[in-house]
């Protein structure tokens, strides 16, 4: 039986000394999470908005004030969160300028985190800007 389940990464190991190491988190896992960014309906790249700093993904457990935010690079496409413990949230996601204020958010989605390191995938989230 699998115990805990991490995310894969390519690496090139240049030393005897190189190592790649992957957090599994005892009762809880992961969110991925991919997206793709509109203005007036159409596509947009993110090099083709102005002041954006990233997408911001906050998880917030249902029931509750407790959230977990992660911010990543815009032009990734898709990520990973960092470990959040398992329960049912709500997730938003967000284009973000520089001072954390939306430039543009999706609707709010749900999402369940499982036990034993588990990655869950949202799939793909179209973005709407402002």
């Amino acid at each position: 039986q699998t115990y805990a389940q991490t995310p894969s990464a390519y690496i090139t190991v240049d030393a005897a000394t190189d190592s790649f190491g992957g957090t599994i988190v005892d009762n809880g896992g992961f969110f991925q999470v991919a997206w793709n960014i509109t203005d007036g309906g159409s596509p947009v790249s993110c090099s083709a908005i102005p002041g954006q700093d990233g997408v911001g993904v906050t998880s917030t457990l249902v029931g509750t004030i407790n959230a977990v935010d992660d911010l990543f690079t815009c032009e990734d496409g898709i990520s990973l969160t960092g470990g959040i413990p398992a329960g049912n949230y709500e997730v938003s996601v967000a284009v973000v300028n520089t001072q954390n204020e939306s430039l543009g958010t999706a609707p709010t989605i749900s999402g369940t985190i499982g036990e034993l390191n588990q990655i869950t995938d949202l799939g793909t989230i179209t973005i709407p800007l402002n």
